[in-house]
């Protein structure tokens, strides 16, 4: 588990029925664009504490509902 570099977090799971990890991503979709404007990076706000708290809680329940869903382990969070 960890950042995405960009912005962003991932996590991961271990699934029981052997088909490997689970991954679990959550990210600035805008910051992942090919035809983003050539200034955004430049002109992006940097994150707040609340959007980067928002953004760990969010993933978290997604994974823990996806990785119950498919069968898998509770992810590994960071």
């Amino acid at each position: 588990a960890g950042r995405l570099a960009g912005g962003g977090r991932w996590a991961s799971a271990v699934c029981r029925d052997g088909s490997g990890p689970a991954l679990f991503t959550v990210r600035d979709e805008e910051a992942w664009r090919e035809d983003r404007s050539g200034t955004y990076d430049r002109h992006r706000t940097k994150p707040s504490a609340a959007d980067l708290a928002h953004e760990h809680a969010a993933l978290k329940e997604f994974a823990r509902r996806s990785a119950h869903a498919h069968g898998c382990g509770t992810p590994e969070l960071s």
